[in-house]
């Protein structure tokens, strides 16, 4: 069967055992040693044998047929897994032919394909020379040696090569992170690669406190307004944030605990200097009549349009993250009890956190949307494992979705086509550009505005997903500075009533409150501060 590593793309910033990447790509051992014959270099002689992601790439892509780089004298292309390789000298053999040239046949050492070979003479004896003497056909070609890989933060290998006494530690450092997320260990990797390249690979237990300090300076001065590459602030935090945590871990290790013991304090930013730069930013977030514009003029012309509009109001419907929307499935969403499961076996949920959600009550818009969608996929015959939201390819036949084998539709793999769809639903409405995430930001705030009790609030952030209602407030919808100058103004003239006051002013103009109480004689106050404050508005304008 053909093997073909075209869709696999190791982490560049990983660092791999042998039986990793035998999982990886789906091979034997075999295959794995018959990679290292062939130039996969591996980080050291040491035990297990680890190899970087940044050098599988290299492999890979150097021995990329392309046609624009010939072979060499002793090199075979197969056609069959499409790679340049040199057969195990065993499997060659050359045909007894009395003409100038002709064809050698090999084994390929990948996928056991037929490699085939037109050859001139010349090269013909000097295969047959190495196998009287049963010398591997890389000795054919003595410029034949890897170029270095490395560490980048690009897909196309630097020249630095890698210290080995860090990889060792990095790569037990993966294992300690695998009680995070992956996207977050791929940011801490990214992390310490850029500040290993910082220093061009210095071993990490040669590190000195000033190492540290001048590393924390220069993400400081990149996040600088106007310096060049800048970084944003919320980048420099996680920077430091990444790298203090690996330093506090690593001086606790094995061989570098006479590493200073504070290390990681020298990571820290600081107070004074970094005010400005760490000030956090409240993310925009459309308000409700921009949330409603934007799926009322997404068009709906034909199928993959009616599923991107449908993917932005379950966005303000459920709340839920784009890679969750991106991986929900149909007999996930039940418009009967208005609620939406979420799976964590099946769906990609934050932290692995399954939960219930029930839909927000954002308006018969919305729901209007997603109930319509959810009726054109029962007529096309999805299924309960189909995806809510399946890839275009499956919505291009008339009357029935296109399917593999009878296969369940799989749902997308990344969160692209949900940030498309928002981008398309900002662009018809005309607004700014909204992220996904912006639709959980807008239900903070629609519940700021709505809930009245406390038990309100707490099922509203129970219901995002959220274990505390801290979170909620910490995180969401924060206010902006127009918003804090008008509560302030508010403050100063005494128009501001809270939710209970208001409740309580209700009942005294319905008369539900026994005259002389205490709610009464309390609401008469709040009644008759509210006419003061009107009176001087009224003589004031």
């Amino acid at each position: 069967m053909a093997r073909s590593y075209r869709g696999i793309r190791p982490k560049q910033h990983h660092v791999y055992n042998f039986a990793q990447m035998f999982q990886l790509y789906g091979i034997t051992r075999n295959t794995g040693t018959n990679w290292q014959k062939a130039g996969l270099r591996v980080v050291d002689d040491g035990h297990p044998l680890l190899v970087t992601g940044a050098e599988l790439t290299r492999f890979h892509t150097e021995r990329k047929f392309t046609g624009h780089q010939p072979l060499k004298t002793g090199q075979f292309i197969c056609r069959r897994c499409g790679t340049r390789v040199y057969p195990d000298i065993e499997t060659v053999s050359v045909p007894e032919l009395g003409r100038p040239e002709r064809f050698v046949r090999g084994v390929c050492p990948d996928c056991t394909g037929t490699v085939l070979k037109l050859v001139s003479r010349t090269t013909c004896e000097a295969i047959l020379a190495c196998q009287n003497s049963n010398t591997p056909l890389r000795s054919l070609d003595e410029d034949d040696s890897p170029s270095p890989g490395g560490i980048g933060t690009h897909t196309e290998v630097t020249c630095i090569t890698w210290t080995p006494d860090n990889e060792r530690v990095l790569y037990l450092y993966l294992k300690f992170l695998g009680q995070f997320h992956e996207h977050t260990v791929d940011a801490i990797m990214a992390t310490i690669r850029k500040f290993e390249s910082f220093h061009k690979g210095k071993r990490f237990d040669r590190l000195k406190p000033d190492d540290v300090s001048a590393w924390r300076d220069h993400i400081l001065k990149r996040g600088s307004p106007g310096s060049p590459m800048a970084l944003s602030r919320s980048t420099v935090r996680h920077h430091a944030s990444h790298m203090k945590q690996f330093l506090e871990w690593l001086v606790k290790q094995d061989g570098y605990r006479r590493l200073n013991a504070s290390l990681g304090d020298y990571v820290k930013l600081p107070k004074g200097q970094s005010a400005a730069l760490l000030q956090p930013q409240p993310d925009p977030y459309p308000t409700a009549q921009e949330a409603t514009a934007m799926v009322k003029a997404m068009p709906a012309d034909d199928r993959v349009q009616r599923r991107d509009r449908a993917i932005v109001a379950t966005a303000f419907l459920t709340g839920l993250r784009a890679g969750s929307l991106a991986s929900i499935r149909f007999g996930d969403i039940d418009p009967t009890e208005k609620a939406v499961r979420v799976d964590a076996r099946f769906i990609r949920a934050k932290n692995g956190k399954s939960q219930e959600t029930v839909w927000f009550p954002v308006g018969p818009v919305f729901e209007d949307i997603v109930t319509d969608w959810l009726k054109e996929l029962e007529a096309l015959g999805a299924r309960a494992d189909d995806a809510l939201f399946p890839p275009n390819g499956a919505l291009v036949s008339r009357l029935r979705m296109t399917r593999q084998l009878g296969q369940p539709i799989a749902c997308w793999k990344t969160e692209d086509g949900i940030g498309r769809a928002f981008s398309i639903a900002c662009e018809a409405a005309g607004v700014q550009p909204y992220t996904p995430h912006s639709a959980r930001h807008f239900l903070v705030a629609l519940g700021n505005e709505i809930c009245r009790t406390e038990e309100h609030r707490e099922a509203w952030s129970k219901n995002l997903g959220h274990s505390k209602r801290q979170i909620t407030v910490s995180h969401y919808a924060k206010m902006t500075l127009n918003e804090h100058k008008s509560v302030m103004a508010r403050l100063r003239l005494g128009d501001i009533e809270t939710e209970d006051e208001k409740d309580l002013l209700l009942a005294f103009h319905e008369h539900r409150l026994v005259r002389g109480s205490q709610e009464f004689e309390m609401a008469q106050r709040i009644h008759i501060a509210r006419l003061t404050r009107f009176e001087k508005s009224s003589k004031d304008g």
